[in-house]
């Protein structure tokens, strides 16, 4: 192959720079905190939004969607935190007696 072939066809190749999502840069979604961690350069699916982002290979959750999640927490009462929070563990209980494992 010519060497005007191959600096064609590298020309034609995309930019890793360019596209939907920045792999290890700042991007919201990312959790660059997970980075140096030996499992925490994943691209993952938020299950929230459905948006790619990196991070642990056990997220499941992009960063963006996890703290607009922790602020409405924090922004209930404390009652209805309470509320759920029973709710939560009721559904727990009846997950636990209905296993077979159980």
């Amino acid at each position: 192959m010519s060497t005007d072939k191959k600096q064609t066809e590298a020309k034609t190749l995309p930019d890793p720079s360019v596209g939907s999502i920045d792999l290890f840069g700042d991007s919201e979604r990312n959790w660059s905190e997970d980075f140096s961690h030996e499992n925490g350069k994943y691209m993952r699916v938020c299950f929230a939004c459905g948006q790619t982002f990196v991070g642990h290979k056990r997220r499941v959750q992009c960063r963006k969607c996890a703290l607009e999640c922790k602020a409405a927490w924090d922004a209930l009462p404390e009652a209805e935190k309470q509320k759920r929070m029973e709710h939560l563990k009721a559904e727990l209980a009846c997950l636990k007696t209905s296993s077979p494992n159980a």
